[in-house]
Order: C-alpha cells, then sequence, then structure tokens
C-alpha cells in the first residue's frame, strides 16, 4: 500500500512450487517506488531459490527484495542461505519473511548488501 492507503504494485508469483503448488505462475516481475525510501521488488516464496528472480528484479532497478515466504520445514536455514546469496550477488538488501508457529517456522530475516544478516526473528522449537 501508499502511504495514501492505495495498491503500490500487485505480483504473482512467477515460480511456483511444483507439484505442490497448482496455482498459473506469473509473467513479470514487479518492482515499484516508495518515495524518500527507494525501489523495492516482490518475490514470492520459492521465487528466491532462482537467482535469475533477484537479477532481475535488480535489473529493474530493486534495491530492497521483499519476499514473503510460508517455510514450515525444516530447511529454512537454506531460504535464508539463498536469501543472503541473492543479497550480496545483486547488491540489494533483501527482506525475507517468514510465517511464524504453527503455520511456520519463523526465522524471518533482514539481509544487507554485503550478505550479512542484519535482524533475523527467533524459529519454532520444531526444527
Amino acid at each position: 500500500m501508499s502511504p495514501l492507503g492505495e495498491i503500490a504494485a500487485t505480483y504473482r508469483k512467477v515460480f511456483p512450487w511444483q507439484p505442490y503448488e497448482q496455482t498459473t505462475s506469473g509473467h513479470e516481475f514487479v518492482v515499484f517506488d516508495i518515495p524518500g525510501v527507494g525501489r523495492i521488488g516482490l518475490a514470492i516464496c520459492y521465487d528466491g531459490s532462482f537467482p535469475e528472480s533477484a537479477r532481475q528484479l535488480a535489473w529493474l532497478g530493486a534495491e530492497v527484495i521483499i519476499q514473503p515466504t510460508l517455510r514450515a520445514t525444516c530447511d529454512r536455514e537454506m531460504e535464508t542461505v539463498c536469501a543472503r546469496a541473492n543479497a550480496w550477488t545483486n547488491h540489494v538488501f533483501v527482506v525475507n519473511v517468514n510465517a511464524g508457529d504453527p503455520a511456520g517456522v519463523g526465522g524471518s530475516c533482514i539481509v544487507d548488501p554485503d550478505g550479512t544478516v542484519r535482524q533475523q526473528a527467533g524459529q519454532a522449537k520444531r526444527c
């Protein structure tokens, strides 16, 4: 949402997790500007597993990639590795937000362009 409460952008996930997600994939990457903040790119969950997603968003001028996820399995650490690699190789911030317990395992993180995790939320005890 914009500061005025208007929809700033919409995005349909380009890489659904097949065969589990039966949704139709999107066909384009999306960036938008937040005045006084910067250009934001959108990725959803499994999109972050493909380096091409972050690279395309960076080529479109993204300075920050926001990536909501729903990781309920104990391989959350690999998603964090991908967020760090995507941030470092594309010189962008990555805000990877994972659902908390019981839907997900938590572990949301903010990664800087050096690939350093600047903030990380706790993770569910089941992992």
